[in-house]
């Protein structure tokens, strides 16, 4: 059955834990190229901040389908409701590019972030969901800041921290 977090759209009974697994493979690109600790844990509902980098919260969000579409924060429960305040600092883009769980291997394409700041009205759409009642915050990957600015921005602050010791 599908929950207040919308599993169904994407989970089968061949298949029931596709959206956990594609979260979990999109914060697992994002640590690789970042070199951070992924959190594999089960969260019910879900984790809504899955990484603190340099003090900001980090959300990830990831497709199963289009790289180059857009991803969607929820806004609100009723449309035209003031939206819900933005939880975190810095939201990432991912997706994934191919899966085989028989080999047990995927490939995550993670395309940029946007911060919490340049979120805007432009963003708040409907919920394409045939019968959804909300809003969400839909940004296209267009939008997003290239992901290398985010690996060299962390690096150079490693650096200082590491010269500064």
């Amino acid at each position: 059955s599908r929950s207040a977090y919308n599993d169904g759209f994407k989970n089968t009974p061949e298949d029931p834990y596709k959206t956990q697994r594609t979260g979990i493979l999109g914060e697992m690109g994002l640590a690789k190229i970042m070199g951070l600790e992924v959190d594999v844990e089960y969260a019910e509902k879900g984790k809504e901040t899955d990484f603190i980098i340099n003090n900001a919260k980090v959300d990830v969000k990831t497709s199963c389908g289009d790289p180059w579409g857009n991803f969607f924060i929820r806004a609100n429960y009723v449309r035209n409701q003031a939206p819900l305040p933005i939880k975190n600092d810095i939201y990432i883009g991912a997706y994934v590019l191919e899966e085989n769980l028989q080999e047990k291997y995927a490939k995550i394409g993670v395309v940029g972030y946007i911060l919490k700041k340049n979120i805007g009205p432009q963003h708040l759409k409907r919920s394409p969901a045939k019968f959804a009642q909300h809003e969400n915050w839909e940004i296209p990957y267009r939008d997003l800041v290239p992901i290398e600015d985010m690996i060299e921005k962390n690096e150079r602050l490693a650096v200082g921290r590491n010269q500064t010791t």
